[in-house]
């Protein structure tokens, strides 16, 4: 799958049903093409595919664990089988910002694990572009759009318990390609 048949497939799974995710996800592309091409080339097309289709998993017609991140990689490892999507573009929509962490704490861990881990660079990219922007497409810190997700759910949710225990790693990694993006 390209990055325009990615675009696509994202389109007609968000835009009208979820507009405020499409436009989180429309930021989140431009994000991850403009840091992939500097920071990982060879692999841009794949990232900027997997930043398109990051958050399919909420797309009302997905949604079977609950855990967006598996919904979303679940339904492309179906296209995989058809050679539509690569095994790293799945991979990375599994494992996007800290999916780990909330798969532990939603009793997921097995499912996620069922995924395997794409190239951490690759990773680290579509997830920095994830926090880059908020969940209307604005431009945000990383650690300032942490802030919001945790101060949009309870203390005892599940994604608040994973952020909680996630957000400095993800500032941390968010920091280094921002920092790397510079440099280059």
């Amino acid at each position: 799958m390209g990055v325009e048949e990615a675009r696509q497939l994202a389109s007609d799974l968000l835009a009208e049903a979820l507009p405020r995710r499409w436009s989180h996800t429309v930021a989140v592309a431009k994000t991850a093409a403009g840091l992939a091409s500097r920071l990982a080339p060879s692999a841009a097309d794949e990232i900027v595919c997997a930043a398109w289709l990051h958050d399919i998993g909420y797309a009302p017609g997905l949604i079977n664990a609950g855990f967006h991140p598996l919904d979303g990689a679940a339904y492309l490892a179906g296209l995989s089988g058809t050679g539509r999507v690569a095994a790293e573009v799945v991979a990375l929509v599994a494992h996007h910002t800290g999916a780990a962490f909330e798969a532990r704490e939603r009793g997921l861990s097995d499912a996620l694990a069922g995924y395997p881990e794409p190239d951490q660079t690759n990773l680290a990219i579509l997830s920095c572009a994830d926090l880059c922007n908020g969940p209307d497409g604005a431009p945000v810190d990383p650690a300032g759009r942490l802030s919001e997700v945790l101060a949009r759910y309870p203390a005892d949710h599940p994604v608040h318990r994973a952020i909680a225990q996630s957000a400095p790693m993800l500032v941390a990694q968010s920091c280094r390609i921002l920092e790397a993006a510079r440099e280059v």
